[in-house]
């Protein structure tokens, strides 16, 4: 049920895209021009260190640009992540990128290998790793949209709508929304060079000299542990409860969750969407096969985390995360309004708390219909409460429920 902070690997994937920099000859990026570069970066969540980020550019013997970066993590609620790649290119101009190598360790041991050829990814050019100096240089007040660097990773397709903030002697400020809504923020040197990127409050990439130290404990999973117990959470249709701390604030209204604030502090108000009601049996049973053919596929592996669906679908472990993204998949290809979601679900009465999960909803007629391919539910329960939909959004929230509590308000009907 549990998995790692909510999209994780996506924010990864998106950093990675980030480490561009400073061009030496015409249209030929900073570190491929010479002696070759190294950077560091450190990963941060909430003010502390939980991995880094290392990269190297270069030549080979034949003179072709090259480029190689590992990333290692410690995801919260699960353990460390690994992964290296590396972008081979062309010796000649315009060095089109040839060939894209990673590997992935994931928290759980299992490991991957992919291959992937460069007209695969759309054939990009090494001039491609030279978007952030276009940042470095515009005026202020200049809006720049900029792609996600070779559909790295899960971060395939993603824009950033950035916005020229503020610029001086130690370099240029930048503040953008990813195409998924996360709010991001970015500080260049003077050359273009990426020196901290920050998503939402909780995420943030700064570059360092030296690698960090990462921290060796694994943390436990999440789990907002309460006094009440729910019973059988399939025949709950409403659920309310009160949110103490910082998380309070960062909860947002959505289907099937209401947040209303009161002199008790926040409350959320929980409910059965009621689509099922509109859902013909022709599709009722379309939906219960594809959640049938998910579970078919993919087997309950906690912290798993494969790199991409091509991976899941060739080692056939995953979490629940992986569970509604391949139903998301199966879903859109069908014709079906669906995506997946992240919150807090009931984790039943021998954990006696709720504990991050994620499902998906599927739009039928005007509403949604929550289907939770991890638990066999299509109309799924209402013990759950839902984060907001941009990744930025949900970090910061997840990050903040290490500090808060949850206290049952009311259920209907009782468990």
């Amino acid at each position: 049920m549990t998995y790692a902070l909510p999209r994780l690997k996506l924010v990864i994937a998106c950093t990675i895209a980030l480490l561009a920099g400073c061009s030496g000859e015409p249209g030929l990026p900073g570190g491929f021009d010479g002696a070759g570069t190294q950077r560091i970066y450190v990963i941060e969540l909430d003010g502390d260190t939980a991995g880094r980020i290392e990269e190297r550019r270069g030549r080979t013997s034949a003179g072709a640009p090259r480029m190689d970066t590992l990333v290692e993590m410690v995801l919260p609620g699960s353990g460390l992540m690994l992964r290296e790649e590396r972008l081979q290119f062309a010796a000649d101009p315009p060095h089109v990128l040839l060939q894209r190598t990673r590997f992935t360790r994931t928290p759980s041991g299992i490991e991957h290998h992919e291959v992937s050829r460069g007209d695969e990814l759309g054939a990009p050019t090494l001039a491609d790793l030279d978007d952030t100096l276009e940042l470095a240089t515009a005026p202020i007040g200049t809006q720049v949209r900029q792609r996600g660097l070779f559909g790295t990773g899960e971060g395939e397709g993603m824009v950033t709508a950035w916005e020229v903030a503020s610029r001086d002697s130690a370099g240029t400020h930048a503040r953008g929304q990813r195409d998924d809504g996360a709010e991001v923020a970015l500080w260049l040197a003077p050359d273009g060079t990426p020196e901290r990127y920050r998503i939402g409050a909780g995420f943030t990439l700064r570059r360092v000299g030296e690698a960090p130290v990462l921290p060796v404990e694994r943390s436990s999973p999440l789990l907002m542990e309460v006094s009440a117990r729910l019973g059988d959470a399939a025949r709950i249709d409403r659920l309310s409860v009160r949110v103490i701390g910082p998380a309070a604030e960062l909860f947002r209204s959505g289907p099937g969750l209401e947040v209303h604030s009161n002199d008790a502090g926040i409350e959320l108000h929980g409910r059965r969407l009621d689509a099922a009601a509109e859902l013909d049996a022709d599709d009722r049973r379309l939906l219960e096969a594809m959640v049938a053919e998910v579970r078919r596929q993919v087997r309950y592996h906690p912290g798993a985390a494969p790199p991409s669906l091509n991976a899941l679908l060739t080692d056939g472990r995953g979490d629940c995360y992986e569970f509604a993204a391949l139903f998301s998949a199966l879903a859109q290809r069908a014709g079906f309004d669906a995506r997946l979601v992240t919150g807090l679900a009931w984790a039943g009465d021998e954990r006696g708390g709720f504990a991050p999960h994620a499902w998906n909803e599927v739009r039928i007629g005007a509403t949604w219909l929550s289907v939770d391919p991890t638990w066999d539910q299509v109309g799924a329960d209402a013990a759950r409460l839902r984060f907001p939909d941009d990744p930025g959004g949900q970090l910061d929230l997840q990050l903040a429920l290490k500090r808060s509590s949850i206290e049952i308000i009311e259920i209907d009907p009782a468990g």
